[in-house]
């Protein structure tokens, strides 16, 4: 059985390009999931990928111009090439 990815607020706000107390905020506010562990939090790779789905749907922007199969052999043919 594969174990869940976590990442740290530090590794969220770097991919988001967001500040770490924007996250700390969200995660607060229940807008994204998350994990204490003692005083750190942890989101998993789904709680993140849930978290961008929304904001996508929120706001109508970033929408993949390709279907996921396209995509999927886009990426597969850039790491062979």
């Amino acid at each position: 059985m594969e174990r869940e990815r976590f990442l740290t607020v530090a590794e969220v706000a770097d991919i988001l390009r967001l500040k770490p107390r924007t996250i700390h905020k969200h995660l607060k506010e229940g807008r994204l999931e998350g994990v204490l562990f003692g005083r750190e939090w942890r989101i998993s790779q789904a709680a993140l990928d849930a978290y961008i789905e929304a904001a996508v749907d929120r706001t109508g922007r970033g929408r993949l111009r390709m279907e996921p199969e396209e995509l999927d052999a886009y990426l597969v043919g850039e790491k062979q090439g």
